[in-house]
């Protein structure tokens, strides 16, 4: 059994190793903030950490530091769990301790891997590790995508998911159709193509506009990969994890014989187009009326109090953002799909966590049992979720479709 000094210095031990990758080389910041949140978990046990002492300590703000007013340690808080995902998804796929820092509290808690991951896997989050160190990263997006979420399943193989949140009853009864399938389901990922660089600016590829040749279509968002990532995680608790296909790269062969579990904005997953799986809620593209620009939900029948059309966020940061989880029809007979996806990456990443959290999957069971409709149903079910901090909280069911087909 490991004593309590051995656990302290191994946790530190880890801490040094995470800071000293290149996972954080570029942020001397996230490495100041985690070395100050290790030494304080480690010198006041169960003690909570709050807002003003880190904001102090680390952020150099004065004494009358407002939490209520300021952002800034939620914020790099959010920056900072992003990037321990990635780092346990690269060049710390092996690592036996893993450290988390857990929403809605600045406790860092480890954790000890079950089980080695997969050398292949670990093979291949190296190898994303190298390109990564060949290229800067934009922000807000993770270059090398299909490296870094390729080594996910390794992650999630290795790490010990809490049961009780993870496979409750809801939870339990929500994901069965994938889980119980022979194949794991095929988790296609969100993929937008872009012109430009990280040195002078990105925007979204044109088709009529745009060479062929200036295309970059190498970056996934992070609220997308956080998404992919919750839900791979989700499949890897009940020992199903999923197999894992970019957009820019998925086929139509790919699809046929499986279930799918699509994270991340239609607009963004051009093969979608060709096969819509939603039929209540509509994704509108920036470049359609009304409103170019900006994108939007379409509520095709919409009932009582609704509108027929929820914009998203047009200004940052975004305070808001809608999300469509839908469990639909695949492409062939008898696969199903679910569908999770919002209008910016903060509203995937909602959809995702939503359809992974027994209270929140509870709460949508309810509303298919109100509605004559107990799972497993064919369904949309729309979302409100609040951004604070660049974090998507509280997500809140606007309206429910139950469908046929």
């Amino acid at each position: 059994m490991t004593s309590q000094g051995e656990a302290s210095h191994e946790l530190l031990q880890q801490v040094n190793r995470i800071v000293h990758s290149s996972a954080f080389g570029g942020s001397e910041t996230l490495r100041h903030l985690l070395q100050f949140l290790a030494s304080q978990s480690l010198d006041h046990p169960g003690h909570p950490i709050r807002e003003r002492e880190i904001a102090q300590a680390v952020f150099g703000r004065a004494e009358d530091f407002d939490p209520q007013n300021e952002s800034v340690v939620r914020v790099q808080a959010g920056r900072l769990r992003s990037k321990l995902a990635e780092y346990y998804v690269s060049e710390g796929a092996a690592d036996s301790l893993i450290v988390e820092l857990p929403r809605g509290a600045y406790q860092l808690r480890s954790l000890r891997r079950a089980s080695a991951p997969d050398p292949a896997v670990t093979d291949a989050a190296s190898t994303g590790s190298m390109s990564r160190r060949r290229r800067r990263a934009v922000p807000l997006l993770i270059a090398g995508a299909v490296a870094i979420v390729a080594g996910v399943a390794g992650y999630v193989a290795g790490m010990k998911a809490d049961r009780t949140q993870r496979q409750g009853p809801a939870v339990s009864a929500f994901w069965r159709t994938f889980t119980e399938a022979k194949e794991p389901p095929l988790l296609i990922f969100g993929n937008p193509r872009f012109v430009g660089s990280d040195f002078n600016g990105m925007r979204y590829w044109r088709d009529s506009d745009d060479p062929r040749e200036a295309l970059v279509d190498t970056y996934t968002s992070v609220g997308d990969l956080a998404g992919v990532f919750e839900v791979t995680r989700q499949l890897g608790a009940f020992r199903q994890p999923p197999y894992l296909k970019r957009a820019q790269l998925l086929s139509w062969d790919d699809t046929v014989d499986r279930n799918l579990v699509v994270v991340g904005s239609p607009i963004s997953i051009r093969a979608l187009r060709e096969h819509p799986f939603l039929e209540k809620f509509v994704f509108k593209d920036r470049s359609e009326e009304p409103r170019v620009g900006v994108g939007a939900i379409r509520n095709l029948a919409p009932g009582t109090g609704e509108e027929e059309i929820y914009y998203g966020p047009e200004a940052r940061p975004y305070q808001f953002d809608y999300a469509v989880v839908a469990h639909v029809p695949g492409v062939s007979l008898g696969r199903r799909t679910l569908v999770l996806a919002g209008i910016t990456s903060h509203g995937t990443q909602a959809a995702a966590e939503f359809a992974c959290r027994e209270d929140f999957v509870q709460q949508l069971l309810q509303r298919l049992r109100a509605a004559g409709a107990p799972f497993p149903v064919y369904f949309e079910c729309l979302l409100r979720v609040r951004v604070s901090g660049g974090v998507p909280v509280h997500p809140e069911i606007l309206a429910v479709r139950i469908r046929q087909r």
